[in-house]
């Protein structure tokens, strides 16, 4: 069966039957996992977002996400209640920012 390409209103791969079962969700969820557990620790540097958007890109790929849907992922992954203050983080991707503390407890 042919995968329908990606649309204004249907851009994401799980909500498409025809992409979703081609793809290994339960690979997606653990690079879901991980990345978030990364960001909710504050650990990434804004150095390093470019080489952690293309890790999580390459882990989704090799899930069976079709390439002219994965950057949709990857993007609403990393936008995150954090975007809300990119402004106020240091080096280290801190923020004393309240709508960061809100979206992050733990900080």
């Amino acid at each position: 069966a042919h995968v329908s390409s990606p649309t204004k209103n249907n851009p994401d791969c799980y909500f498409d039957a025809e992409c979703s079962k081609r793809v290994d969700w339960g690979s997606v969820k653990v690079t879901k996992e991980r990345l978030f557990a990364r960001i909710s620790r504050g650990s990434i540097t804004k150095s390093e977002l470019p080489f952690l958007r293309r890790a999580v890109r390459e882990s989704l790929l090799k899930a069976g996400i079709p390439g002219d849907r994965v950057d949709y992922i990857v993007d609403k992954w990393l936008k995150t209640p954090s975007d809300t203050c990119l402004k106020f983080f240091d080096e280290n991707m801190r923020s004393g920012c309240h709508a960061c503390q809100h979206g992050y407890p733990k900080r």
